[in-house]
């Protein structure tokens, strides 16, 4: 594979290690940087000249995109708090300026980025689209007036609650005018559920067998959403952003 085709097959930004799991030498990968067709962006990673403007500043910081910064970039509608929100490994510590690898920063919130901690946590790819999910089996629908207040999207929306329960999983619906306006008491609750491991399959629902429903299988392209306080992950359906009614 060539560099380019590597590029465009990862967005843009591609690791050293990547390149030499493609057979692409480190001299190869020198000259596409010392030629302009690549920019060093940190150690260990390059980029496309092509490549988007906000994953370029969060491998600077020494992640990549997640939270609100990464539901814009695949399009989904989100209230968009005008910072970078990077992920980062739990135990990273050499964290730079967006806008230039080599200045470390002390505060974050003054250089406009939000810094996410990750944790070790399943993820998932159901085949039944949702939301999101968090953990194993928590899945979160949100249900904005325009998209879910025909009698069409009403049973619909029951069909899928009922294959859920089915495989086992949690299911939560919200308004957007609980999303919008009652996130303190949603989150309450998520933290509470989380806490009690609702969100993780128990030895009961092993037996049950949610896993191998198809679960599993792929259906929807991952969305890292950062690390969460419990140590879980979710996922996002970016073909059906959630919008207000």
């Amino acid at each position: 594979m060539h560099l380019d085709q590597l590029f465009a097959a990862r967005g843009g930004i591609v690791s050293t290690a990547e390149c030499a799991a493609e057979g692409m030498t480190a001299h190869l990968v020198r000259q596409a940087v010392l030629t302009g067709r690549a920019e060093r962006i940190r150690q260990g990673s390059i980029r496309a000249l092509t490549a988007p403007a906000e994953a370029v500043q969060a491998v600077r910081v020494g992640g990549f995109l997640t939270c609100i910064s990464a539901l814009r970039a695949q399009g989904v509608w989100c209230v968009d708090d005008g910072r970078l929100h990077v992920r980062v490994d739990r135990h990273a510590n050499h964290l730079a300026l967006p806008t230039d690898r080599s200045s470390p920063f002390g505060d974050p919130a003054a250089a406009g980025v939000v810094i996410h901690r990750s944790y070790a946590g399943d993820r998932i790819r159901p085949d039944q689209p949702v939301d999101l999910v968090i953990g194993d089996r928590l899945v979160l629908e949100l249900d904005g007036r325009q998209w879910h207040s025909t009698e069409a999207a009403f049973a619909e929306d029951r069909r899928r609650d009922l294959l859920l329960h089915e495989r086992g999983c949690l299911v939560i619906r919200l308004t957007y005018a609980q999303v919008m306006f009652e996130w303190p008491r949603v989150e309450a609750l998520i933290r509470a559920l989380v806490g009690r491991q609702e969100h993780s399959w128990s030895a009961g629902h092993r037996q049950a067998g949610p896993r191998q429903t198809g679960l599993r299988q792929a259906g929807l392209r991952q969305v890292d959403l950062g690390a969460q306080p419990a140590q879980s992950a979710a996922l996002v359906q970016t073909d059906a952003p959630f919008r207000p009614g």
